[in-house]
């Protein structure tokens, strides 16, 4: 092969790893936070998880396919992203494979085969669908997105958007108005008490709840402190609507996870008067909300 004919091969490589990348992107962070079917609600953890399973296995594929035909030798040391350094594997991912291959030996050692591959049993006990299978996607979720993923504007936007929705629904239902209910989409609505309204919304469970809304007020707590332009307020609407969510359910890992976050970012914050000046107006309006 031809040196110009490996150069065209390569950056039709890497335009297809970066649409993938994004695809995958936008699809874990805005889409299936939002998902969840007509069926009965008590099965919105094992609904998310075959999505997750089967849209990271679809988007994996796709990744070894396009380096595979376009990359004249595969290289671990690359990004497989435009005008990205190289560098060897660090020690963190070296500990996150030795970690899925030390998982993979517990599961095929297992005296509980049916439990330990997709997380449930086949005789009625259904688990927390966190087999070897969902641990791997994970696995593969960090490389996919620190290998070949490349942060726009556009995908952290959709990002906040979604994250809102959620936020707006779960508030709603504390407050007594569950659209999805009144308006007939679920086929066998569960009758919840009132109290287990605050960790429902579209993800379920108050441990979820806690743990995407943690993420999700710090990430956008910290965008929202770089970002100069005028879309850095629907960051700060982001972080301020999930902030809402999480006073709602009473998830004290919520409040430990963004209390850990926020430390750690205090010598980033501090270190510039802007940067601080918004992070002093996210607190504002946390306080507020609370």
């Amino acid at each position: 092969m031809s040196k110009a004919k490996s150069n065209g091969h390569e950056k039709y490589g890497h335009a297809i790893l970066s649409i993938l990348s994004a695809a995958f992107f936008i699809g874990v962070t805005a889409v299936l936070p939002l998902y969840i079917t007509r069926f009965e609600y008590l099965f919105i953890t094992k609904q998310k998880t075959e999505l997750f399973i089967s849209f990271t296995a679809v988007i994996a594929v796709g990744i070894f396919a396009t380096l595979f035909l376009t990359t004249a030798r595969f290289q671990v040391k690359n990004y497989f992203a435009p005008n990205e350094p190289k560098r060897p594997m660090s020690v963190s991912e070296w500990a996150l494979v030795a970690f899925i291959l030390l998982t993979l030996a517990s599961a095929v050692f297992s005296p509980w085969q049916d439990f330990v591959w997709r997380g449930f049993t086949t005789n009625g006990i259904q688990g927390r669908w966190e087999g070897f299978w969902a641990f791997l996607c994970y696995a593969l979720t960090f490389f996919i997105i620190a290998r070949f993923y490349r942060p726009k504007r556009l995908h952290l936007l959709i990002f906040a958007f979604s994250s809102m929705l959620v936020s707006l629904y779960g508030i709603m239902q504390f407050f007594g108005v569950d659209v999805l209910v009144s308006t007939g989409f679920f086929l066998h609505p569960t009758d919840f008490d009132p109290i287990s309204r605050s960790f429902r919304t579209t993800l379920g469970n108050i441990n979820i709840v806690s743990a995407y809304c943690s993420l999700v007020i710090v990430l956008f707590a910290a965008l929202f402190a770089v970002e100069g332009s005028r879309w850095g307020f629907l960051y700060l609407a982001a972080s301020a609507s999930a902030y809402a969510m999480l006073a709602i359910t009473g998830g004290d890992a919520g409040y430990v996870g963004v209390l850990g976050g926020m430390v750690l970012t205090i010598p980033y914050c501090v270190s510039d008067r802007k940067r601080l000046r918004r992070i002093l107006l996210t607190l504002s309006s946390w306080c507020v909300i609370y």
